[in-house]
C-alpha cells in the first residue's frame, strides 16, 4: 500500500494499526511529510464542523425544468454537416474506383478464358449500344431545346397548368374565414 492510500484511511479514520506504523516510520523520515499531513487533518477537521449551506428554494425544480429542455443531442453545426458529407462522398468515390478497378482486373483476366470469349463479346455490344443509344438521346435532346418554337411550347403549357393547378386549389380547397 502507497503512502497516499495510508494518509487518505488516517483521515476517513479506517486505519488499522499495522498501517498506522507505517504511516508513522514514514513521517519519521521524512518530518516535512508530516506538516502536509497535520494540515490536512485540519483542513479535514475544519470541513467536518462547517455548517452545511441549504440550496435556495426551488433550485431542484430548476434543475429538472432545465433538463429537460436540454437537448441531449446537440445540433451540429452546418460546417460539420457539410464536411461529414464531403468527406462521405470522397470516401464512396473511392471506394467505388477501388470495387471499379478490382472488377476491371477481374474482367480482364476472365476475358482471356475461351469459354468466357462469346460472352465478354456480348457485354462489349451491349456497352456500345448502350453508349450510341445515349450519344443519339443526347444529339436529338439538345437540337430539340435550341428550336424557339419549343421554348414557346413549354412556356405556355406550363402557364397552362399553373393557371389550372390555381383555378382547381381555389375550387377545390374551402375558404377559410376568421371567426
Amino acid at each position: 500500500m502507497n503512502v497516499e492510500e495510508l494518509m487518505m484511511q488516517a483521515l476517513d479514520g479506517t486505519i488499522g494499526p499495522i498501517n498506522r506504523a507505517r504511516l508513522e516510520a514514514y513521517f519519521a523520515e521524512h518530518p516535512d511529510e508530516r506538516a502536509g499531513f497535520e494540515r490536512m487533518l485540519a483542513m479535514d477537521a475544519a470541513l467536518r464542523g462547517a455548517p452545511l449551506a441549504a440550496p435556495p428554494s426551488g433550485f431542484a425544480q430548476a434543475v429538472v425544468a432545465r433538463a429537460r429542455h436540454v437537448p441531449l443531442i446537440r445540433p451540429l453545426k452546418r460546417r460539420y454537416v457539410i464536411t461529414l458529407a464531403v468527406t462521405n462522398c470522397a470516401l464512396a468515390a473511392l471506394v467505388w474506383a477501388f470495387v471499379g478497378i478490382a472488377l476491371t482486373s477481374v474482367l480482364a483476366i476472365l476475358s482471356q478464358q475461351p469459354l468466357l470469349q462469346p460472352l465478354v463479346a456480348f457485354t462489349r455490344g451491349i456497352t456500345i449500344y448502350t453508349a450510341d443509344t445515349l450519344n443519339v438521346l443526347t444529339l436529338t435532346v439538345r437540337s430539340f431545346i435550341m428550336q424557339p418554337l419549343v421554348w414557346l411550347m413549354a412556356l405556355t403549357s406550363t402557364a397552362l397548368a399553373a393557371a389550372w393547378l390555381g383555378i382547381m386549389i381555389k375550387v377545390l380547397v374551402p375558404a377559410r374565414r376568421l371567426a
